[in-house]
């Protein structure tokens, strides 16, 4: 299990292929660096070591995933960072 954060600094629970809120709520699935979400529509990826949307990508789907939902996260947020140009914050 590591932690991850988005952009906005805001933490996210990785393990093996699955993310998670900080409340423990199952997000979805990463496929390499991508991630998609319960229904298979993309959420989001990993740039940079911080997840954020590209809304060029927003068209993607993959098969629908499902897992538990699980215990949450004691974690602070961490300062934000500049996002590259037209893209957005992670949605969690």
């Amino acid at each position: 299990m590591e932690v991850v954060y988005s952009y906005g600094g805001s933490p996210f629970k990785r393990d093996g292929d699955g993310l998670w809120s900080s409340t423990g709520r199952y997000l979805g699935k990463f496929r390499g660096d991508m991630v998609y979400g319960r229904d298979g529509r993309y959420l989001g990826e990993l740039r940079n070591d911080r997840l954020a949307h590209n809304p060029r990508h927003a068209n993607r789907q993959t098969v629908a995933s499902s897992r538990m939902d699980r215990m949450g996260l004691a974690r602070m947020n961490r300062v934000g960072r500049v996002l590259p140009a037209g893209w957005e914050d992670f949605p969690g």
